[in-house]
């Protein structure tokens, strides 16, 4: 027989458990944590050596250096980006600038990286399929093919929102 008094810890108890559902990660669906989390941002460019380096678009400024490296070009321009929360990221994320596309699909994280499913395509052939991992704040580059006389590159970055 329930009494008041067992009614109201058992309430108690319903109470406490499901305060702790909302501030424990993990225990809710992955979309109800988006505040506050990373975001994918994935990124088309073309890259080339002009006779004089060619403005850098601002949003990659902080790569210019490091693509400059790594890829030896001067000139870069963003074909096509997503930004998308990882935490929303419940359907694959389709980056598409003709005549190439790419479609990440998010597996979630293991041994502190986002795990990718990772498509590229140039018109509808598939041209690389690969599982990668990107660590949160560090950029993951791909030398993509060329394109007349420039070169596409691929940017993947997670990083706080």
């Amino acid at each position: 027989m329930n009494t008041p008094h067992r009614h109201s810890t058992l309430w108690g108890r319903v109470c406490i458990w499901l305060i702790a559902m909302c501030c424990v990660p993990g225990i809710l669906p992955r979309s109800i944590h988006a505040e506050g989390g990373e975001q994918l941002w994935a990124v088309l460019i073309v890259a080339s050596i002009e006779e004089q380096r060619g403005e850098v678009p601002e949003k990659l400024k902080e790569f210019s250096e490091q693509m400059d490296e790594i890829f030896g070009y001067n000139t870069y321009k963003i074909l096509e980006e997503k930004n998308k929360p990882l935490d929303l990221l419940d359907s694959p994320i389709e980056v598409t600038s003709q005549p190439f596309s790419m479609v990440l699909n998010y597996k979630g994280m293991q041994d502190k990286c986002h795990q990718f499913a990772f498509q590229l395509f140039q018109k509808q052939e598939e041209i690389v399929k690969s599982d990668i991992a990107v660590a949160p704040g560090s950029p993951w580059y791909i030398r993509g093919p060329t394109w007349g006389s420039s070169e596409l590159i691929i940017l993947i970055l997670t990083r706080p929102m």
